[in-house]
């Protein structure tokens, strides 16, 4: 992590999540069934209705995880930013950071966000927005650095 923290990734899945002001909490999954030990981090794109949707993501995502085995255990450990992590300082973990955005809350685009859209990190970005009301253009919420100019939306 460029801060110098370190992140904990002695579960099966990590799980970083934006909260209030900026700050993140992050969780680690141990005896999870998965083929393959994961990050995920999910962001929002501001403090309103993203933030509440990236909350609900968040509890939703967890409770599957809980619920797949009866052997998974949970626990809670410092977050980090995931724009300060260094996804190639993981080679044992495949990334996946979610950005979540909602209507009049568009992403603004940093730099950071191609070190999570790297092949050779085994990292993505996906990125969720909520039904629009009235019809936005998805494409406006989204960073630059992360669209596809050969995307195509339902």
């Amino acid at each position: 992590m460029r801060d110098g923290s370190t992140l904990d990734a002695s579960g099966d899945v990590v799980l970083q999540v934006e909260g209030p002001a900026g700050t993140f909490v992050g969780y680690v999954f141990s005896e999870v069934p998965a083929a393959r030990r994961s990050w995920i981090a999910i962001r929002a794109s501001g403090t309103g209705k993203s933030l509440q949707l990236v909350r609900e993501l968040a509890d939703e995502l967890r409770t599957v995880l809980l619920e797949s085995s009866p052997r998974v255990t949970e626990s809670t450990v410092p977050g980090t930013d995931p724009a300060m992590g260094a996804p190639g300082d993981h080679p044992e973990l495949r990334k996946v950071l979610v950005l979540v955005a909602a209507d009049g809350e568009p992403f603004v685009d940093h730099a950071w966000y191609q070190n999570w859209e790297s092949d050779a990190h085994d990292a993505s970005v996906i990125t969720v927005v909520p039904p629009l009301t009235p019809p936005t253009s998805f494409e406006n919420l989204l960073p630059a650095s992360v669209r596809h100019d050969d995307q195509h939306l339902l």
